[in-house]
């Protein structure tokens, strides 16, 4: 028995058209739009703004301190998606003393932002008033797979000073583009 290619007429083979056909299908795997509400994350992100959000690094590569990221509510995973921005990596100790917040992951250089990387640097400091804690002082070592979120706008974001630290299984993405 012989077994052949199915050729059907009128339909050719194109790869440019296959290609077109496989993005339009796998997409909605790939980025997803989503909707600002809220203020937490003021000034960077305002109410209203569109979002197209990128699921497969965080997967893939991980995520890093400083990206924005969408998630699912740790209280409440059927409830509202959440966007926040990523301070503490896994494994790292984050203090909020005096209005600084702190990640530090061992002895070694420091980073502060704004500021040159030190060589070995494992230690960042955020010491702006924008990016500064909010409310008492506090000390959390994070988990082998525990992310630190925080809001942007501190005095108005409920976030992982309040419900604690983020697990991979909870993320959705990070944000590709705001317009």
């Amino acid at each position: 028995m012989k077994i052949g290619r199915l050729n059907l007429p009128g339909i050719r083979r194109d790869p440019v058209l296959t290609v077109v056909a496989t993005l339009i299908l796998l997409l909605p795997f790939l980025i997803r739009p989503y909707i600002v509400t809220g203020i937490s994350m003021q000034p960077t992100f305002q109410e209203g703004d569109y979002l197209l959000v990128e699921k497969i690094s965080p997967r893939l590569i991980g995520l890093f301190r400083g990206s924005p990221v969408v998630f699912r509510d740790p209280r409440n995973p059927q409830h509202p998606i959440i966007l926040k921005r990523v301070i503490g990596l896994p494994n790292e100790t984050i203090r909020i003393a005096n209005g600084s917040v702190t990640a530090e992951r061992g002895k070694g250089g420091k980073w502060e932002e704004g500021g040159a990387e030190e060589k070995g640097a494992n230690i960042e400091k955020w010491e702006e008033g924008e990016k500064a804690g909010n409310g008492p002082d506090f000390e959390m070592k994070l988990g082998p797979e525990d992310y630190f979120l925080m809001g942007d706008n501190r005095a108005q974001s409920e976030d992982s000073r309040v419900w604690g630290t983020i697990q991979p299984s909870e993320m959705i993405g990070t944000v590709l583009f705001k317009f």
